[in-house]
């Protein structure tokens, strides 16, 4: 069975898709991979993920009928946020730095054989994409630490005192 590999440059922020076998998902992507494959398998013909590959409208519609709030989607993505960030500041008070956040060591290996042989993802090219996480996410492109300008914006004035 062939799976629909989903690249994100970071760096120029454009996706490109390839077909790779479940072998590959297995061995070099590991079972997150495999998973988001088979959750995504069934996906209409000619929709590519990201698109449809997640509808959140239902669930933020499920939470609303349970708590009787009237939650929106936006209100929903900033609590993601938050989340994000809070465990972020969390991380960094307890030592992470940017050498935290690597790929495993064989990533950055040539891959063996099939049809992805001798692919490898670039340190440099990990490391630049790193940083635009950081900025894209409010966080210091240098050290991963959230900026006091994203904090206050998340409500999260207090969350580094």
């Amino acid at each position: 069975m062939k799976a629909k590999l989903l690249h994100v440059d970071l760096t120029t922020r454009q996706t490109r898709s390839e077909e790779v076998s479940e072998t590959v998902l297995r061995k070099h992507l590991g079972g997150g991979a495999l998973a988001a494959h088979i959750l995504l398998r069934d996906l209409p013909s000619g929709v590519d993920p990201p698109l449809n590959a997640l509808e959140l409208q239902p669930l933020i519609d499920y939470v609303n009928a349970v708590t009787g709030w009237n939650m929106s989607l936006y209100e929903a993505m900033k609590v993601g946020e938050r989340n994000n960030t809070l465990a972020r500041v969390f991380n960094v008070r307890e030592g992470f730095t940017p050498e935290d956040d690597q790929l495993p060591q064989r990533m950055h290996e040539g891959i063996g054989n099939g049809a992805l042989k001798g692919q490898a993802v670039d340190r440099d090219e990990f490391t630049a994409a790193r940083r635009t996480y950081y900025e894209m996410a409010g966080w210091d492109p240098l050290t991963g630490r959230p900026t006091s300008t994203k904090l206050a914006e998340l409500g999260l004035d207090e969350a580094t005192r």
